[in-house]
Parts: structure tokens; C-alpha cells; sequence
């Protein structure tokens, strides 16, 4: 986790579709282009008609790529805090903050949405105790990494009753605008971690200190990895082009 000078280079909105078409597979690599002309034209031929169906559906995968923002609540000695990851791309499309559309995001305009960017989050986020809701506020904003690119990283600070009790979290950021959005929870409390995984059809969680949740956690990284490899299935379509002769 960073923060970057106003003269750092921009971030990528797209960083996974750039590297995926990066490369240029030569049409007849390894093999003699002049080898069996008829049999190549054929085979090309009849690819025609799949490839297209293959483009179309690609496009469609790739529109409604998922979602995930990663949010940490600690608990410690009746002290909260959290720091909550939200992907650039998802908060260009929830806020705007490619202030000069050039398709990249900079760290100067990151910084120049930074109260709309805490306002849309801790609009989408609330965090409550049987004894009242707490506080939030974002104390920092820096930015962080994951495998699919950069993401903005709340500091959050929580001002919750002194009683030690149970955390209820309800969480709401980008399912009006992208269903397929899950937010992963990770909860630590003295030391104990456990995991969630909150989306439209289950946008709260009952935090009990103590808890491991390792069972529960286990299955919703399961269900959601799976729906995550099936609505991303552009990927698997292109391999499969790959594979034709």
C-alpha cells in the first residue's frame, strides 16, 4: 500500500484486457504455410461462424466483468478500525474520477474525488452495536494493489459504544449499479479472523468476536469462485479458440 506524488504514473483502468490481447500468436506458427492449402482454407471456413458466436459472447463476459472490493474490521480492546479496498474502475463508475477522460487514472485526480469517494463508501456502508450505530469517518486515502489492479484504500476509523459487543455490518456499495459486486469481509477481534463474503442477496453480517466462521467461509469462497470463473468465461472461450485446428 502506497501514497503516490501528484507526478506518479497513472492507473490502468483496464489492465487485465491489455495484457490479454499483448501478445500476437502468428497464424501459422510452426508450422509450413504451404502445407495441405485446402484442408487450412476449409478449416478456416468453417471456424467463421464460431468465432463470431465466440466474439459476441466474449464481449458480453468482459462487459459485466466482477466486482470485489475487500473491507478488514479490527477489534481490539473495544477499539475499531477498518480499512476498506475499492477497485479505480468501480469508483470511476460509481463517482467519476477520470477528471480528463483519458482513460487512466492519476493519483492527483484520485485525490481531487477523495471526499465524493468517502461520501459514495461510507454512504454504502453501515456498522451498528445493539447499544447505537457507530461512527465512521475516513482518517487516509492511499492506494492498494490486488491481482486485478489498483484499487483505492480507506483508512477507516469507527466510533462504536465502549460496550463489547457484537458488530452488524450492512453493506450495500455498488449493487445498484453492478449486481455481480460481492464485498469480501475479513473480521479480526483479539487475534481471531474470520471471513464473509456480502453481496445483494446477503448485504449483512453479524460480527461476534471470537468466532472463526471457518466452515461458513470455506463454502461462500466456494459458491462465489465458481460464479466468479462462470460469468468470467470469456477467458475460457478464448482458450478454447486456441484450441481449434
Amino acid at each position: 500500500m502506497a501514497r503516490l506524488n501528484n507526478t506518479s504514473p497513472s492507473f490502468e483502468l483496464s489492465p487485465e484486457s491489455r495484457r490479454r490481447h499483448s501478445g500476437v500468436i502468428p497464424a501459422f506458427a510452426g508450422k509450413n504455410p504451404v502445407e495441405k492449402p485446402f484442408n487450412i482454407m476449409i478449416s478456416k471456413i468453417l471456424r467463421l461462424p464460431f468465432l463470431a458466436t465466440l466474439c459476441l459472447l466474449t464481449g458480453i463476459a468482459h462487459a459485466h466483468k466482477p466486482s470485489d472490493s475487500y473491507l478488514s474490521i479490527t477489534s481490539n480492546g473495544g477499539e475499531h478500525r477498518a480499512q476498506w479496498d475499492i477497485a479505480l474502475r468501480d469508483l470511476e463508475l460509481a463517482v467519476g474520477l477520470d477528471m480528463d477522460r483519458d482513460g487512466a487514472i492519476t493519483w492527483g485526480e484520485l485525490k481531487a474525488r477523495r471526499e465524493a469517494v468517502a461520501a459514495y463508501a461510507l454512504g454504502h456502508l453501515r456498522i451498528e452495536m445493539p447499544a447505537g450505530v457507530c461512527g465512521a469517518r475516513v482518517d487516509d486515502l492511499m492506494v492498494d494493489w490486488h491481482s486485478d489492479g489498483a484499487y483505492a484504500a480507506l483508512l477507516i476509523a469507527l466510533d462504536c459504544p465502549p460496550a463489547a459487543q457484537a458488530l452488524a455490518v450492512h453493506y450495500s456499495l455498488l449493487f445498484d449499479l453492478d449486481p455481480t459486486h460481492r464485498g469480501l469481509l475479513r473480521y479480526t477481534a483479539d487475534g481471531v479472523t474470520a471471513t464473509y463474503v456480502l453481496g445483494p442477496d446477503d448485504p449483512s453480517v453479524t460480527l461476534e468476536p471470537g468466532e472463526t466462521n471457518l466452515w461458513g467461509a470455506f463454502i461462500a469462497y466456494l459458491v462465489e469462485g465458481i460464479w466468479h470463473i462462470w460469468i468470467g468465461f470469456d477467458h475460457v472461450l478464448f482458450l478454447l479458440t486456441l484450441l481449434l485446428p
